[in-house]
């Protein structure tokens, strides 16, 4: 065996073994945030007022414009506020706040910290 073929032999496992570990990686980094996005509609929980007791870790900022038949049906809107919650996989949502919207439109701007429990 001459010394190129003998490179070539031992460098292919190497590789190898370097393209799984890269993929392991990334799979478990995926995988070890534990947070999927979930379907509309999910059970989730929404606190009108106050803060979460338990501890959690923060996912984003959810918002919800309302106009029309849907900002006079305060549930309506709040299961859309819900169901943007759930696309970012939270489970609880705090600190709701309202707003009228800015613009031409009538209607309400609901706003929430999303997140999941520790």
């Amino acid at each position: 065996m001459n010394r190129r073929s003998a490179i070539a032999l031992y460098s292919l496992p190497l590789f190898a073994l370097a393209s799984c570990a890269t993929t392991g990686a990334q799979s478990s980094s995926q995988s070890a945030s534990g947070v999927t996005p979930r379907d509309r509609g999910c059970a989730i929980e929404l606190m009108r007022e106050g803060i979460p007791t338990q501890g959690v870790r923060v996912l984003a900022t959810v918002r919800a414009r309302c106009t029309a038949d849907i900002a006079a049906d305060r549930s309506r809107c709040e299961r859309l506020l819900m169901d943007e919650g759930c696309q970012r996989g939270a489970v609880v949502l705090w600190q709701l706040r309202e707003s009228p919207l800015r613009d031409t439109e009538d209607g309400i701007m609901l706003e929430a910290s999303a997140g999941v429990y520790r």
